[in-house]
Order: structure tokens, then sequence, then C-alpha cells
């Protein structure tokens, strides 16, 4: 097994082995952002001081992965204990979780149809010949100028 870094118990503590790290690897925030291939500056809003923004699920492996690090997670006994008691009778209580609930799929349902819906206007779009394309688009672009018009004069009014 590899050294261990430090043991952390909640997200500020986290944060802080992952802060300990790049100061042990002499790394800046930018060279951290290239070597994770984050967006430059990313680095410093998850990791910095002020932390504007919270790691995220890609953001988490990516820093790990660039920092060289894996996680391992033990049972603390401490904690356990204190614990235990309220965990006796949590099996029999019922969950009131729906993966497959109401609004899963009213959530679901735009991403699947939008995806299915792009599928086939490729496919019927390849199939045009280019005066077609070119007619469409030309017609496109003059609702969108005619539309733009419209709103331009309606808020100068």
């Amino acid at each position: 097994m590899a050294d261990a870094l430090g043991t952390f118990t909640d997200y500020q503590s986290f944060i802080a082995l992952l802060r300990a790290r790049k100061e042990q690897l002499s790394l800046s925030d930018l060279a951290l952002d290239d070597f994770a291939g984050l967006a430059p500056g990313h680095t410093g809003k998850v990791l910095g001081p002020s932390q504007v923004k919270g790691m995220g699920v890609l953001s988490f492996t990516l820093l790990l992965d660039a920092l060289g690090l894996s996680g391992t997670l033990h049972v603390d006994p401490a904690k356990a204990a204190r614990l235990s008691g309220r965990w006796a009778g949590a099996a029999s209580r019922r969950s009131f979780v729906r993966p497959n609930g109401p609004m899963s799929v009213k959530r679901a349902r735009p991403i699947v149809l939008s995806a299915a819906a792009r599928k086939a206007a490729k496919a019927r779009w390849a199939k045009a010949p280019p005066e077609l394309r070119a007619a469409t688009v030309a017609a496109l672009n003059a609702a969108r100028a005619a539309k733009r018009l419209r709103a331009g004069t309606s808020n100068a009014a």
C-alpha cells in the first residue's frame, strides 16, 4: 500500500488534503488545470480559499488522477459504535426513494426524446440535396433576423 497523505472526515478536510498534495508536488493551479484537463482557473475555484465552486464528480475524478491519488474508505469504530443502535431497525423501515418515479421520468423524457429527434433529423438532413439544405438555412436565417427585428422595434416603443 502506498503512503497515506492524511485522513479526512468532511469536505473541508478533503479539500485541505488535495491542497497539501498540490503543494507537495509544487504545482500551480494552472499547471494542475492543464494536467487534469480542466478549464484554466477551475482548480483555483475548487481548491482556492474562497471555494467559488464545489467539486463535482468530473472534477473529483480528474483532480485525483492528476495528483496521483486514490482513495480507500475504512470504518471508524467510534462513529460505528455511536450509530449502530440507529442502524438496527433501519432495514425494516420503508424507503421513500423512487428511482423511476414521476419526477425522474419527467426530467429524463426531454433528454431522451431530444437525442432521438436529433438522430432522426441528422439522418433526414444527410439525404437532402445541397440546394434544399441551402434554401432551408436561408429561410431559417431570414426568420431569425425578422424575429430579432420585431423584438428590437417592440422594445424601443
